[in-house]
């Protein structure tokens, strides 16, 4: 009796993948980003809050323009620590 491949070689499970198992997740903490970088922006872009950075980063900025506070830099900076909380 000959043989074939396919009757000797078990066939490895299906494993899904990593995205399609967290999709809902990476979803979710992409929103949780966002909804962070908006709550600290726009409070110190408006004026409830400001915080002045560094010299270095109000270089470019005129007395004409008003207060540096460089709100996006602020945003940016604590969104991005935020998501570095479950290291």
């Amino acid at each position: 009796i000959m043989s074939t491949i396919k009757d000797t070689v078990p066939i490895a499970p299906q494993v899904e993948s990593g995205f399609a198992r967290n999709k809902k997740n990476i979803a979710a903490v992409l929103l949780l980003q966002t909804v962070v970088f908006a709550a600290t922006y726009y409070p110190q872009k408006t004026g409830i809050f400001k915080f002045k950075p560094a010299d270095k980063f109000c270089e470019n900025h005129t007395p004409a323009d008003g207060e540096c506070t460089r709100a996006d830099l602020f945003a940016f900076q604590f969104a991005a620590g935020v998501m570095l909380v479950y290291l």
